[in-house]
């Protein structure tokens, strides 16, 4: 890939709208929200807003995020041609972008065409041989950059850390590290401390740890995996002991560790103790708990740990992929196996069978529910309910929830929505009094249940009053949904010059999905006025400047299925007239119109599955508060049983 090297500009003077827009693009940036930021890039250019060299890092770490390779390069473009390329923090973030996608040589490159080149790129390089195992190049790039003249930073030295295995070259970098005056950066101890462990130089470990001023559980953690790597259980116990006494609560990590530690050992009373006080089991725990099991010798209880989490989880992954056939091959293995389901895998296989609207399955799997005597709860009657209303007989669904002898705002709010899909929209207002007048305070979630049936039921001033209502007399403020849903509702009526006057008054910023949504009725409807008011403002937001770039970008940005994930996408082509433009961005809207459509039917009836994450927020509560119970009591154990 060969480089061109362009002569540097003077940068011009940053805008204020330039600085504005990037400190919105680094905040997103800095949360991750990489499609925002491309979306915002995109909307500078549309706006004639420059960017400056500020902007591109930015850029550069969403196309490295995104894996979106041939943006990366155009953005590469625009900086020779800028003369931005030879910045330090710039040439930084392309050096990281090179390497992520395996060109470590292209990397070098534009590191080596720099003029002046800081810590910042010297780093960015190092780094990416030290992520590719070339450890032998990192340390030479590490001397030259010293011979140089130019000073690591703390960062450098813990990018060395990470990429060495060797004990004297971590006690080099330890020795590098208290020379440059980096003893209380935290992160950087982390990783030498970490990296004393992998070399079992416990010993030295320990002398680090005991000299931080500052620590965190990934301190701590470090210390016991260190432990951990030679079976010392004594010392993890007086640590876990210290950690109870500084009021610092061990995660699923700190207990992996000891059991590991337990199976070098081999102490199965140990063993059982910890791992009996394991609330929350995580991947990192059962894997360690059952290599214990194997190298312990405990069969039976290795299976009962595979069977009680594994089963369950296997289940629940498929089942939430919308994979009915696999979630059911497994389930029949898990009876093979004769382990007993539990509410979790049934619940699991009823979601499964309403997301592809299996009838028949779902109906066997209610059976054998009754079969087997499952206990009856609020959970398992829910997803019954759930399903027998997503497959289409409302009849079966109700008689269900008839026999329930107590309901919460799941199930009311599962069963007005049910109604409401099946255009009985009286019957779903009939079922939303009978739930107030049972007492229980309602939620932003049974509003959206009975505002959707409203919207598909034609029942224009029902929904707005009750709009109101929530708003008014239960103080719930409205999401971006619940003002879709009204923005539909007005739509569907025929009332597009309300729904518009809803949508201005209501969104303080564009949503192309409900801008889509007005403009098929305004098409549907006759409305051409009002039409071409709504096609220019989404010209204004969402339309091309006439370059396949903004249009390609803004597809990117948006998650548009017209673009792919390897980055290339197809172009309206930038000499099509105005109207084309338009007719081709309604088909994108129209998709997406589509996609918000399915969205709403699947929100208004997928009640079970967001309560019941707010209840396993409460059942964390409480699990956790155990927690705390139990650590102090499995330290106190360990540690007198060491004494």
């Amino acid at each position: 890939m060969k480089l061109l090297q362009v002569p540097n500009h003077p940068k011009p003077p940053s805008s204020l709208a330039t600085k504005s827009h990037n400190a919105l693009i680094n905040r997103h940036s800095s949360t991750g929200n990489h499609r925002h930021v491309l979306l915002l890039y995109f909307t500078m250019l549309n706006a004639h807003i420059p960017p400056d060299p500020y902007t591109y890092p930015s850029m550069l770490k969403a196309c490295t995020s995104l894996n979106l390779f041939s943006l990366g390069l155009s953005f590469h473009q625009h900086l020779l041609v800028n003369g931005y390329s030879s910045d330090s923090y710039i040439s930084a973030s392309l050096i990281n972008f090179y390497s992520k996608f395996g060109f470590a040589d292209v990397a070098y490159k534009v590191f080596d065409v720099m003029p002046d080149r800081n810590v910042v790129p010297w780093t960015a390089v190092i780094g990416c041989y030290t992520r590719y195992g070339d450890v032998n190049t990192a340390f030479r790039m590490y001397k030259q950059m010293q011979c140089e003249g130019v000073r690591p930073s703390s960062v450098t030295i813990l990018t060395m850390v990470s990429g060495v295995s060797e004990y004297a070259h971590v006690q080099s970098f330890h020795a590098c590290s208290i020379r440059y005056g980096f003893v209380g950066d935290l992160a950087l101890a982390n990783s030498v401390l970490n990296s004393y462990g992998k070399c079992r130089r416990v010993s030295d470990a320990s002398n680090l740890f005991e000299s931080m001023d500052k620590r965190d559980i990934v301190s701590w953690n470090s210390l016991v995996s260190a432990y951990a790597l030679v079976g010392n259980v004594r010392e993890i116990s007086q640590l876990l002991y210290r950690m109870w006494l500084s009021e610092l609560e061990p995660d699923q990590q700190t207990f992996g560790s000891l059991i590991s530690a337990v199976t070098r050992q081999g102490n199965q009373y140990i063993g059982k103790v910890v791992h009996g006080k394991v609330v929350i089991p995580s991947t990192t725990t059962i894997a360690c708990a059952l290599a214990a099991c194997a190298q312990l010798g405990s069969f039976r209880v290795g299976t009962s740990i595979h069977d009680v989490v594994s089963w369950n989880a296997m289940v629940a992954g498929h089942a939430q992929n919308g994979q009915l056939f696999n979630a059911l091959y497994v389930f029949n293995e898990m009876r093979k196996s004769f382990e007993k389901p539990d509410a979790v895998t049934v619940v699991s296989l009823l979601q499964a069978c309403a997301s592809v609207g299996a009838h028949h399955q779902g109906k066997w799997i209610h059976n054998f529910i009754i079969r087997n005597s499952l206990e009856s709860s609020l959970l398992i009657d829910t997803a019954i309910i759930d399903m027998y209303c997503k497959c289409g007989n409302i009849d079966s669904a109700r008689k269900c929830f008839d026999r329930m002898s107590k309901h919460d705002v799941v199930t009311w709010s599962t069963m007005i929505g049910g109604y409401g899909s099946h255009g009985k929209g009286e019957d779903a207002l009939d079922m939303f009094m009978e739930f107030l007048q049972s007492g229980l305070e309602p939620n932003h979630v049974i509003f959206l249940s009975v505002l959707y049936s409203c919207s598909h039921n034609g029942l224009v001033d029902e929904g707005l009053a009750l709009f109101n209502t929530m708003k008014d007399r239960y103080k719930i403020e409205p999401k971006l949904e619940h003002c879709a849903c009204i923005v539909d509702l007005l739509c569907r009526a025929g009332r597009t010059t309300d729904a518009y006057d809803f949508y201005k008054k209501t969104f303080m910023e564009p949503v192309v999905d409900v801008l889509g949504i007005l403009l098929d009725a305004c098409r549907s409807k006759g409305n051409k006025e009002l039409g071409d008011v709504i096609a220019s403002e989404i010209h204004r937001w969402y339309g091309t400047d006439g370059s396949v770039g903004w249009n390609w970008g803004v597809m990117v940005a948006a998650g548009s299925p017209a673009v792919s994930s390897d980055g290339l996408g197809k172009s309206n082509g930038d000499d099509t007239p105005f109207g084309k433009k338009i007719g081709a961005m309604e088909k994108v809207l129209e998709r997406r119109q589509r996609r918000m459509i399915k969205n709403q039917e699947s929100a208004a009836r997928s009640h079970t599955r967001k309560q019941v994450e707010v209840k396993c927020e409460n059942a964390d509560s409480v699990l956790k508060h155990k927690q705390e119970v139990i650590t102090k009591s499995t330290a106190q154990i360990i540690h007198e049983h060491n004494v």
